[in-house]
């Protein structure tokens, strides 16, 4: 039943509890099948390995040595960045534990040392992957030609995180507009009435031509 249900380790008997290979096939179905095993296996280094790559967010019952496990660790962000919480506080500060894990989920970036949030490239990583990041950056970042770029390429609607001056530079806005057209609502009045501008969001969506300033349309 296992096998095809991991969660259903929670109705075996305590003897099938404590049997590792009804708790691995359990585990490599549903991660979170790990809380209803035996405890002794939380400390199992191939079971909880093999919990964390179906379910990162299993790290969080995992004995605190293998929290403290790199490999482990790494796996779990790799699964479920939001794992990064769950994991010894010193991989928050750890470059390539905090990238594998905004990779996998924008958030984690919240749960990253101060020193890596305000690191150039962690932070490029973390805008390709969610706009809302730019709102978490130091100024200095967000106000950063490669990482403003990043985030508009991969979501125009990042520019309403950006400084009122960007938003009024035509290049910038232009960015925003090629990836999506509706960014238009976020640029300067005078770049709404841009007609290089507003046709390069009409190129990409039709519907944005009512976002235009009246003397563009």
């Amino acid at each position: 039943a296992v096998q095809q249900d991991g969660h259903s380790l929670v109705y075996a008997s305590s003897r099938l509890k404590a049997d590792r290979g009804v708790v691995g096939a359990a585990v490599q179905q549903d991660g979170h099948a790990l809380v209803f095993a035996s405890p002794a296996f939380r400390g199992d280094r191939d079971l909880v390995l093999a919990a964390v790559e179906q379910d990162g967010h299993t790290l969080s019952y995992a004995d605190e040595a293998l929290r403290e496990d790199f490999d482990v660790v790494l796996q779990a962000v790799r699964s479920t960045g939001h794992a990064l919480l769950f994991a010894h506080e010193r991989f928050r500060a750890d470059r390539r534990v905090v990238m594998e894990a905004v990779q996998s989920d924008w958030q984690a970036f919240g749960y990253a040392a101060p020193e890596l949030r305000s690191d150039r490239e962690v932070a490029a990583v973390a805008v390709r992957a969610n706009r809302q990041v730019l709102a978490m950056l130091p100024a200095e970042l967000r106000n950063d030609p490669v990482i403003y770029l990043q985030a508009l390429r991969a979501d125009g609607h990042a520019l309403v995180y950006l400084a009122e001056g960007l938003r009024a530079q035509k290049d910038v806005v232009l960015e925003a507009v090629k990836q999506d057209g509706h960014a238009l609502s976020y640029a300067s009045e005078e770049l709404r009435r841009d007609r290089d501008v507003v046709m390069e969001a009409v190129a990409e969506d039709g519907l944005t031509f009512g976002l235009a300033a009246l003397e563009a349309r």
